[in-house]
């Protein structure tokens, strides 16, 4: 972004002030851009009653891979396929944020007096270093989800599904973290990545 420049700019003008090549640093004059348009981009979406059936019916069909350039046949497609369902599907019943899903690992999804749920511990956060695990935005976002049996049956299905296609990768596929959506190698997988691919 501009800022990023401009904090860039202010740090090289410092280093040339320091060996004697300027004598005060002129990025220090500027002021920080303000972005109204990232303001606009934070606003929540809300789906209508009816969008959010025709995205759980797309997902669940999986209709949106037809036409796609990826076999629909092919494990690593049927795989991702799976993963897309049950996350669309849990966000929407939960609310939670996608950074928290992703997040997830199988040791948060635990049952509590016979009802299950899944206990919100941690973010995915894409950082300058690559992805990383996080605090959750604020102290309150740390929580525990109840989830309703329709949920919880498919969660424990895609875990099954999940641990058979590993088994058929072997060391192709390396979970490390206990993720409950690791991408078709095993490893976490950012937002932006996962909304661009499906």
């Amino acid at each position: 972004t501009v800022n990023t420049v401009r904090r860039h700019l202010i740090i090289l003008c410092n280093a040339a002030v320091d060996n004697g090549a300027l004598r005060r640093n002129p990025a220090r004059l500027t002021k920080p851009v303000k972005d109204f348009g990232l303001c606009q981009q934070q606003q929540s979406k809300i789906l209508t009653r009816s969008q959010l059936q025709s995205l759980l019916s797309t997902v669940t069909t999986k209709d949106y891979l037809l036409g796609s350039s990826r076999s629909p046949y092919d494990p690593a497609t049927v795989y991702m396929a799976v993963y897309t369902d049950v996350l669309v599907s849990l966000l929407s019943c939960t609310g939670m944020r996608i950074g928290e899903a992703l997040a997830l690992t199988w040791n948060d999804f635990i049952t509590k007096q016979g009802t299950p749920g899944i206990s919100i511990n941690k973010t995915l956060v894409n950082g300058t270093h690559g992805l990383s695990f996080g605090a959750p935005k604020t102290s309150t976002s740390v929580r525990y989800l109840l989830l309703p049996d329709t949920m919880a049956q498919k969660l424990r299905k895609w875990q099954s599904k999940q641990k058979q296609y590993a088994d058929d990768l072997g060391d192709l596929f390396e979970n490390s973290h206990n993720l409950i959506f690791a991408n078709s190698h095993g490893n976490p997988m950012s937002y932006s990545n996962w909304s661009r691919r499906y």
